[in-house]
């Protein structure tokens, strides 16, 4: 018997409702229906849960299904590449951050432009290998309303550039605006990148 056939059996076994399971996963009813059909397997998350749920060990879960110890086989390479190269994208974040402010200071060297633009790249990658999930143990008091909050600040400065490109004031030429523009810029992707240098160290995310 497969996985997607033990774990139906073992809800009908119990007479559970896929909604219920559902609720119990914080997950919807289409996924639950997804597994049982095999369209789709559990992260390795959810199978502890569903293994705690129905009292049914990850072993007899696993057992003769080679298809899905194949997809956690692949799932777990992805996860060592994605970890070793948001490792290297951290470690190169923060030399990368020091080397950009101690050059805006100081101006040490004529290759401020080109480290901006690694800096930036660098920061992309980080941020599309990174596991955020992760982060949660650190950022338990980032709430919903704090998130809003910084949204809400977002969209009100957006607002404002734009009132102020159409509409200048006084002595805001474009030229003043561009430099408004690039200032806020960097202090973005410097907040950012503060921000993986303090809580996305890679001794956090194991």
């Amino acid at each position: 018997m497969n996985f997607s056939h033990k774990i139906k059996q073992a809800r009908l076994d119990q007479n559970l409702t896929q909604d219920w399971v559902a609720k119990q996963l914080h997950l919807s009813r289409k996924t639950i229906s997804s597994w049982e059909n095999a369209r789709s397997y559990p992260d390795i998350a959810s199978l502890v849960k569903l293994s705690n749920l129905y009292q049914i060990s990850l072993d007899q879960l696993l057992k003769e299904d080679e298809a899905m110890i194949k997809h956690f086989q692949e799932q777990s390479n992805n996860h060592k590449r994605n970890a070793m190269i948001a490792t290297i994208c951290y470690y190169l974040n923060i030399g990368l951050l020091f080397f950009v402010i101690i050059n805006q200071h100081w101006n040490v060297s004529p290759l401020l432009t080109d480290s901006l633009y690694l800096w930036i790249i660098n920061l992309i990658i980080l941020a599309t290998f990174y596991d955020f999930g992760r982060l949660s143990t650190k950022l338990k008091h980032f709430t919903k309303s704090t998130s809003k909050r910084i949204q809400l600040m977002g969209i009100i400065l957006l607002i404002m550039t734009i009132f102020l490109s159409l509409f200048p004031i006084g002595n805001v030429t474009p030229f003043l605006l561009g430099k408004l523009y690039g200032q806020t810029f960097f202090i973005v992707i410097t907040a950012l990148s503060i921000s993986f240098a303090v809580f996305g160290s890679p001794q956090s995310s194991k």
